[in-house]
């Protein structure tokens, strides 16, 4: 009843409050799954990745495509789930943000005992020269390190970005 009132400083604060409201819950959400690992884990991963993608990009009329058909045939560790899924969000989130694309693209495959993601936008991109790194990147790079993996972002104005993961898997 609140946010429906005609005072537009009260709505702006109730809106900010249940975005947060909002924002807390998945994150909650995310540190139960992460600490809950069940028999179906390549599944659950891959369903939940595919879930924030879908909502996120379905939030701002972007279109995408999300291939991770693999994660079910494979067992991951907990931690090498949770480093891949927030990477995937980071980036994506990163993507939406920023890239003004209207396309995404995140596919993930495993082959030869290796995970390789890959994702990309179609945006505006950004010279990595100049860009000033953020939590969110920095973030990205460590948790591919934590995984003894490597993590490559391309990237150059008006011509999109890549991303590129890939770390070992038993």
């Amino acid at each position: 009843m609140a946010i429906n009132t005609k005072d537009e400083n009260q709505h702006s604060i109730l809106s900010k409050v249940s975005d947060n409201a909002h924002e807390t819950m998945d994150k909650m959400s995310d540190i139960v799954w992460m600490l809950k690992p069940s028999e179906n884990y390549g599944k659950g991963l891959k369903e939940r990745m595919e879930r924030f993608i879908h909502d996120l990009c379905n939030s701002r009329a972007i279109n995408y495509t999300f291939y991770a058909n693999d994660l079910e045939k494979h067992r991951l560790s907990p931690i090498q789930s949770k480093n891949l899924y927030l990477i995937v969000k980071e980036g994506v989130n990163n993507a939406v943000k920023y890239s003004n694309s209207a396309f995404i693209e995140v596919k993930i495959t495993i082959e030869s005992k290796k995970l390789q993601m890959f994702l990309k936008d179609e945006g505006i991109g950004f010279n990595l020269k100049t860009v000033k790194e953020g939590n969110g990147l920095t973030n990205m790079i460590n948790r591919a390190s934590d995984l003894d993996g490597v993590l490559k972002i391309d990237s150059a104005p008006n011509k999109g970005t890549q991303i590129r993961l890939s770390f070992p898997v038993s």
